[in-house]
Formats: structure tokens, C-alpha cells, sequence
């Protein structure tokens, strides 16, 4: 009776310790910058969805807000000394309706590694995306909209620097 209490309580926390593993690696696998940037498993960006308010979206964003009115918000975050996003979010009488997302790196490669984790994981989450004038295009719905647009873009071009832009807002108006 001992050894199966001890069996038993033995194989919950192998399984705990196993399913903890699982989610901390959700997304590691993209990268240490791409972690600290979408913060959230679920294939939202920030943990912050369309149709939530002002208050709401406030209330879960870490970034330095910089600017404020009654339907934008607008945050700046540095990565390090020279790589660094902004998130400017836009809301109308029902809530978010665009988020856009710019991160500006020093190095190219850095830009493209980012932008190659960010269609990994959109990916992932959505499927294949299509392709239209430079963008890597998704489309996606939630209990607030029917079709929900995530756009990213590699800006970078022909410069030393890296840029990349996302853009997620609400198609069902």
C-alpha cells in the first residue's frame, strides 16, 4: 500500500514537472528577444486582444507609456542600448482595434532573426500565410471580431540597420 502511494505520488510530480517543461519551452523555441517581445503562449501579442478597452490594455502592457489620448496608446521599450520597439494601440468606441508594433535593431540580423520567429510562431498558431506587397499576411477571429488581420513585415532593405513592423487589427467593421 506504502509503495503505490509513493508510486503514485511519485508519477504526479514527474508529470507536473514534465507539463511545467512543456509550457516554459512554448516559447523559448523562438528566441530570447521574440520571448520578451509577445510575452503571451496563447497567439495573442502581449496577452492583449482586439476589443478590449483602453483600461484593460493599460492594465496588462509593460512598456514605458509615452503618449496618451482617449483612442491610442502609445509605448516604448529598449531592448538593450541600441535595439528598441514601440507599440502605439488604437481603440474606438468598441474597444482595440489596431495594434502596430516597429522594432528598430542596430544590426540587420537581428531584424531578420525576429521577423523569422515571428512568422514561426504566427505560423504555428494560423497557418501558412499569404504574401502581399512585402507582408507576411494571417488571418484569425476572436469572440470580439469575426477576422482579425496580423501583418508583419521585414523593412531592413538595403541599410546596416534592421526594422521590422507587425500590425494586427480588426477586418469586421
Amino acid at each position: 500500500m506504502y509503495k503505490k502511494i509513493i508510486i503514485r505520488l511519485f508519477s504526479v510530480i514527474l508529470f507536473a514537472g514534465i507539463s511545467s517543461c512543456n509550457q516554459t519551452s512554448d516559447l523559448s523555441e523562438y528566441g530570447e528577444t521574440f520571448e520578451k517581445i509577445i510575452l503571451s503562449k496563447d497567439g495573442s501579442f502581449r496577452s492583449i486582444n482586439i476589443g478590449e478597452s483602453i483600461e484593460a490594455v493599460k492594465a496588462k502592457e509593460t512598456g514605458n507609456l509615452v503618449e496618451e489620448d482617449t483612442d491610442y496608446l502609445h509605448y516604448d521599450v529598449e531592448l538593450n542600448k541600441t535595439d528598441y520597439y514601440n507599440i502605439t494601440y488604437y481603440f474606438d468606441g468598441s474597444g482595440l482595434y489596431e495594434t502596430m508594433f516597429d522594432a528598430t535593431f542596430d544590426k540587420k540580423s537581428s531584424a531578420e532573426e525576429l521577423f523569422k520567429n515571428f512568422s514561426a510562431f504566427y505560423s504555428n498558431q494560423y497557418g501558412e500565410p499569404k504574401n502581399e506587397e512585402g507582408f507576411h499576411i494571417w488571418e484569425t477571429s476572436s469572440a470580439a471580431s469575426k477576422k482579425i488581420e496580423i501583418a508583419l513585415s521585414n523593412n531592413s532593405g538595403g541599410t546596416e540597420n534592421g526594422y521590422i513592423s507587425l500590425i494586427i487589427s480588426n477586418y469586421d467593421y
